[in-house]
C-alpha cells in the first residue's frame, strides 16, 4: 500500500495528496474521494492534485498501487474542508453587463 499518504487542503476545494515515492516502477496509484475513484496517475508521480467542488466538512481520500490486474491495500488520510463563508468556486464578475 502507499507509504505516507497525506493531504493538505490549499484552500477553497482544493486538496493536495501526497505519498511516499514505491520501490517498484511502472505502478498506478488509483485515488478514491469518499468512495468515488477520481484519478489514476502514476505512482512514481507521488502527488495529485484535486480542484473538484466538494461540500465543507470531512472527506476520505484513499489511495492503492495498482499493476496489471494487482492492487495494493488501500492507504487512507481524512481531510476538513472548511465552510468558504460565501465562495463562489472562484467566479469573479470583472466585465458587469451595462444597463441601456
Amino acid at each position: 500500500s502507499p507509504k505516507g499518504v497525506k493531504a493538505e487542503s490549499l484552500g477553497g476545494n482544493s486538496v493536495n495528496l501526497t505519498w511516499a515515492t514505491p520501490t517498484e516502477n511502472g505502478l498506478t496509484a488509483v485515488i478514491e474521494l469518499d468512495g468515488l475513484v477520481i484519478a489514476e496517475v502514476s505512482a512514481s508521480s507521488t502527488v495529485y492534485l484535486d480542484t473538484m467542488g466538494k461540500p465543507a466538512g470531512l472527506h476520505t481520500y484513499k489511495a492503492c498501487f495498482t499493476k496489471g490486474n494487482q492492487a495494493s491495500r488501500q492507504a487512507s488520510v481524512e481531510i476538513e474542508i472548511r465552510d468558504q463563508g460565501g465562495n463562489d468556486g472562484g467566479r469573479t464578475d470583472d466585465h458587469p453587463e451595462l444597463d441601456d
